[in-house]
């Protein structure tokens, strides 16, 4: 247990500091958009890179199922207060970029939500069916299920911020501080579960 925690209060902690140095102290962000604005960026970040961490730590420490799920369920935790957050915050005011002329969702806000509920849905199911507290025996069933429904919401994560900032990852002369967007380091936290993912099959096979 205190392994889970010492991750998420790292986790947790650097992204809180990189979003406060971006927004607030290198970017122009009022203090006032602190307790949503800003802080729903913290929990996204850090809820995609936990779900991350649990995924690679499966795939690293086959001994350690219960941290796992843990830091699986506290990646959900975050992701449910970001869904929160961001239907208070969803409009033309805060996400302009999702709007077309006609004020209806363009295809990028489509998208992007599409894929976000689709990742949500397959943290749910995992956190629900497949993980110690879950109602099924994932070892009965060889933990295919649960490694499809991880990397499906992973996968989904990925394309939700994807199609939500991509644009802004080929400016980087308008970054503040020339610190990187989030959504491009949550797109360094897919990669890097990519790598150990691929890893993993090749020792297996």
């Amino acid at each position: 247990m205190n392994f889970v925690r010492k991750i998420f209060f790292l986790i947790f902690t650097v992204s809180l500091a990189y979003a406060v140095l971006r927004y607030h102290v290198f970017g122009d962000v009022p203090w006032t958009h602190f307790p949503l604005f800003v802080f729903n960026k913290v929990v996204a970040l850090s809820g995609f890179l936990l779900l991350i961490f649990s995924s690679i730590l499966s795939l690293v420490k086959n001994g350690l199922k219960e941290d796992r799920d843990m830091i699986g369920f506290g990646s959900l935790v975050l992701i449910i207060i970001h869904v929160f957050i961001s239907v208070i915050l969803l409009g033309p005011e805060y996400f302009l970029k999702f709007y077309g002329p006609d004020g209806k969702y363009n295809l990028t806000g489509e998208l992007s939500m599409l894929t976000g509920i689709l990742g949500l849905a397959a943290m749910w199911m995992v956190n629900r069916y497949f993980s110690i507290s879950g109602t099924l025996n994932r070892e009965s069933i060889r933990g295919k299920q649960y490694k499809k429904l991880v990397s499906l919401a992973i996968i989904a994560g990925f394309f939700h911020t994807f199609i939500m900032g991509f644009k802004s990852w080929l400016t980087p002369d308008e970054w503040h501080g020339y610190f990187p967007p989030i959504t491009l380091l949550a797109v360094f936290g897919f990669f890097a579960w990519m790598f150990f993912a691929i890893r993993k099959n090749k020792n297996v096979t």
